[in-house]
């Protein structure tokens, strides 16, 4: 009953079903089709080239890619008079009265003392009506340093009244800059952060064409930060000119107290979303025209990753290129184009691990820094020989989650990390813990 003789045409081969005779009919038949289509059909599909697989599959990354092409039109970075749809009516937005409030309630739980987050508790009318009365910034900064390992960074704090001015744009800002913002940049983002950073370059790692890899380091990035480069990625997506003339007066001011002709001031929340929109600029521009296959951003830090040496080396030069073009200068001597992890003939393993955000990542796990592993170590130490305050107790939970997302969990069992320990932790941070010890 099924198929069909070599005499009938289309009719022959496996698929057909003959059903025109009786139950006793019985006979043989030789069917067949070839499997080679039809040459008419073989021409007609010739121009019909497959897909090419994209290295970043997401929807997310591929809404980004094609927003990077609108916004990228013109050659230059941020050119003026560019044809995009720019955003408008920031100012009043800014300062609506609620708007200030809510800035001011933000700001006073990002307050590390109790002090200040009572104060900005107590005088929250006033220092609206202030802002209100006068929203210009003043330009008081107070100067401190704070040691990051081996580095001294120099850290500018405005006033109260500039904070809140601060807090008030961004705000209005960062529902417009996210979604145009590159995907995978994890700095000072709600949602983002050093650990989700590893993990985008931990999947990077683990693509079947990752064979090589390099950073990329931007030198003194805050305090050589460009005014001009501010402005102009100011212009390429805001037309307010009231808020741009705010800008400009919160970039003199820090001249004028720093005593330079550019640079943000570190300490400042417009300065870091200035500073990601910049970067935004360099990354898709690396994507479109140096072609990287692989990149993640985390502030100044830049991770590449490719297929081949020499590939990736012409990448990195053309993306070195981009970020001069924007004023930024690079360190020369960390941009080395080294092999991940990978096992030899002999079943040794070499390569180099990818260090970011205090993680050494491989391809099969992530470790953590040695100096971060020896700062959390000295933590667990004089949480368990001292009376635990609020104090340390933040610092220790500052450093849970790096314990965490690495594999570096056994200094749980090493320093009898239990959950009565992290009880207590909790408790200091309340101001509840009288235990002398723990």
């Amino acid at each position: 009953m099924v198929g069909g003789n070599y005499n009938n045409g289309s009719n022959d081969g496996p698929v057909y079903f003959n059903l025109n005779n009786d139950w006793g009919n019985a006979n043989y038949n030789i069917g067949l089709r070839p499997f080679l289509p039809h040459p008419a059909q073989i021409i007609e599909r010739k121009h019909i080239s497959a897909p090419m697989r994209s290295l970043d599959e997401s929807p997310e990354i591929q809404h980004q890619k094609r927003l990077g092409r609108f916004i990228l039109e013109e050659p230059e970075l941020c050119k003026e008079g560019a044809s995009m749809r720019r955003v408008g009516d920031i100012h009043e937005k800014a300062f609506d009265k609620a708007n200030i409030l809510a800035a001011i309630d933000s700001l006073s739980k990002s307050k590390a003392s109790k002090e200040a987050r009572e104060y900005l508790k107590k005088n929250r009318e006033s220092l609206a009506e202030d802002v209100l009365a006068n929203p210009h910034f003043d330009g008081r900064f107070r100067r401190f340093k704070r040691k990051e390992g081996q580095k001294v960074r120099d850290v500018f704090e405005p006033s109260i009244h500039d904070q809140i001015i601060a807090k008030a744009i961004v705000r209005v800002i960062i529902p417009i800059l996210r979604p145009r913002e590159y995907f995978h940049s994890y700095a000072a983002m709600a949602g983002k952060g050093p650990i989700l950073a590893r993990n985008a370059v931990a999947r990077y790692l683990k693509r079947d064409w990752a064979r090589w890899f390099c950073k990329i380091d931007v030198v003194r990035c805050f305090p050589t930060f460009p005014h001009r480069l501010v402005l102009s990625c100011y212009d390429r997506i805001f037309k307010d000119p009231k808020v741009r003339e705010l800008i400009v007066e919160d970039l003199q001011a820090y001249s004028r107290f720093a005593g330079t002709e550019d640079g943000l001031a570190l300490g400042e929340v417009t300065s870091q979303e200035w500073c990601n929109l910049a970067m935004t600029f360099a990354c898709f521009r690396a994507k479109q025209e140096a072609k990287v296959p692989g990149l993640v951003e985390y502030m100044d830090d830049f991770v590449l990753v490719g297929r081949s040496k020499r590939e990736l080396t012409k990448q990195r030069d053309a993306f070195r290129a981009i970020l001069a073009s924007m004023g930024f200068r690079l360190h020369d001597e960390l941009d080395d184009v080294k092999p991940l992890e990978y096992v030899d003939k002999r079943g040794k393993r070499r390569g180099e691990a990818v260090d970011i955000c205090g993680y050494r990542v491989y391809k099969r796990l992530s470790t953590l820094r040695r100096s971060l592993y020896k700062k959390i170590r000295r933590c667990i130490i004089r949480m368990k020989a001292r009376k635990p305050d609020e104090r340390r107790a933040k610092r220790f939970f500052s450093f849970y989650g790096f314990l965490l997302h690495s594999a570096s969990r056994k200094v749980f069992e090493i320093y009898g990390i239990t959950e009565q320990f992290i009880e207590r932790a909790k408790a200091a941070l309340k101001g509840e813990n009288t235990c002398k010890s723990c």
